[in-house]
């Protein structure tokens, strides 16, 4: 008798729970469906209420007032300008963007029909003000107010009209302007890196350098397209690294004019830019063209944290952040410059004399015209070694040593206080001809007073940079090494 209680207890408790679980999943069920109609609701949107339209063609002028600036634009036949200031750059597009606003100018919704306090929407004297000026020479105006804390924009209302509307904050930034929104800006000329070939510094506050195409030198690697060479910041013209060159230029290519400040032709005496103390010119080409624009340094703020600057041919005034500034103007020359000073193809040389420890030995290399098996011509190098021909073997030997031997680098710049000595620990000299005729190229690494860690590189009679002294040591022990394996 008690077991069958027992079960009619627990059979009691299992429907209750039953029941109670359908009741959850309805709830769930229909929680989830009211959810979605929310959200469908919610996606449905109420169709754009044209608050004022008028075509373009129509609008003769217009006088924008935001905040503190008041300025009218007028239709000058088929082109727009600032009313009495024809110097103003003034952005077209700015204008365009105006103009497709007015031949629709769209409202979110309805706020309130005939409000009685205008005030309460900031629309008694209204932030944003448009006034529209028509051919039958009525004035239609159209107010901006407050920003409305309930999903954005901002409350318009028509001049003479009590009714407030919504519209979006994108069609209010149309309007909500300052002169610098107005001003089609100056920027600098698109370039890649790889497209420029010239750069120049010249004025009075920053070392004055060129680099630029040269004409008149010979190309040693024959291998470059063209040859950049620095100019003014050494006794003697310097060849440029066409890839660290690119490298460098990628820095100007970002060129950033900094903050407007005046676009008015007397203001430049008052910024230095009437005769400004520093000017930036870039050559590049486009599409083959050549092409370069130049860049005027003028004063500094007052607070010096920048320089007034301006384009050639334009009357923009502009300061640029003064780390920007000198980080374009104090450019470190060094390294643009070819470290590699003595890469002389070997295909171009006819012989090459080396001079250490007072023994002076004298390669000599014979381009020969061959052709191969499949019938293609190609050149190949033949060595002699004072006068004595090598093998095939020994060629290439020699050929290896040529290449450590072109391929020693400078290090830096000398000073002008630094001393340098007349004895040579390495001499080389590159000629055309096997008969010594014809010099190209002469390299000497010569001693620096007090100074045992370097050399001195002299470049063609001229020295203007040091090199490792570890540099020069292990060149002349590959030598050493050479003339031993000769003796064998």
């Amino acid at each position: 008798m008690q077991s069958s209680k027992k079960k009619k207890k627990n059979l009691i408790t299992l429907l209750a729970m039953t029941a109670a679980l359908v009741i959850l999943v309805v709830g769930y069920m229909a929680a989830s469906r009211w959810k979605e109609k929310e959200e469908e609701k919610e996606n449905i949107e109420e169709p754009e209420i044209v608050l004022y339209s008028l075509e373009s063609d129509a609008v003769l002028a217009l006088n924008l007032r935001s905040g503190d600036y008041e300025v009218t634009l007028r239709r000058d036949e088929n082109a727009w300008e600032v009313a009495e200031d024809n110097e103003f750059p003034l952005d077209s597009s700015a204008v365009e963007k105006m103009l497709d606003s007015i031949a629709e100018f769209q409202a979110k919704r309805l706020v309130q029909k005939q409000a009685e306090n205008l005030s309460e929407y900031g629309l008694d004297a209204p932030d944003v003000s448009v006034g529209i000026q028509k051919a039958d020479g009525v004035e239609d105006v159209i107010c901006i107010g407050d920003k409305s804390g309930i999903g954005g924009g901002y409350y318009a209302c028509l001049k003479g009209s009590q009714d407030v509307y919504l519209i979006s904050e994108q069609v209010q930034e149309v309007f909500g302007i300052k002169e610098e929104n107005l001003v089609l800006l100056d920027t600098v000329p698109v370039f890649s890196a790889d497209t420029a070939n010239g750069l120049k510094v010249s004025g009075e506050r920053f070392p004055e350098f060129t680099i630029a195409e040269s004409d008149d030198k010979r190309d040693l690697t024959a291998m470059a397209l063209y040859l950049l060479y620095l100019y003014g910041t050494y006794r003697e013209p310097v060849l440029v690294d066409i890839q660290n060159f690119s490298e460098i230029m990628k820095n100007y290519t970002s060129m950033d004019l900094g903050s407007f400040v005046s676009y008015h032709a007397e203001d430049k005496e008052k910024y230095g830019l009437k005769n400004p103390k520093d000017a930036l010119t870039v050559w590049y080409k486009n599409e083959e063209v050549q092409q370069e624009f130049t860049v005027y340094f003028g004063s500094m703020d007052l607070e010096e944290t920048g320089y007034y600057v301006n384009l050639e041919g334009s009357n923009q005034i502009f300061l640029m952040e003064k780390e920007s500034a000198e980080a374009l103007l104090s450019l470190d020359t060094f390294q643009a410059v070819n470290k590699y000073t003595q890469m002389v193809n070997i295909k171009i040389v006819g012989g090459l004399e080396i001079t250490y420890d007072n023994k002076t030995n004298f390669i000599g290399i014979v381009h020969k015209e061959e052709t191969s098996d499949s019938e293609q011509s190609d050149t190949t190098e033949h060595f002699f070694v004072n006068g004595r021909e090598l093998d095939t073997e020994e060629g290439e030997v020699i050929r290896d040593l040529y290449q450590e031997l072109i391929g020693m680098k400078i290090t830096r710049p000398l000073s002008e206080d630094e001393v340098v000595m007349e004895d040579a620990a390495l001499e080389l000299q590159f000629f055309e001809d096997e008969e010594k005729q014809t010099l190209l190229h002469s390299i000497r690494y010569l001693a620096l007073a007090g100074n045992s860690q370097e050399f001195a590189v002299e470049i063609n009679g001229t020295s203007l940079f040091a090199a490792d002294a570890e540099t020069v040591d292990t060149a002349k022990k590959r030598l050493e090494e050479y003339e031993e394996n000769l003796a064998q």
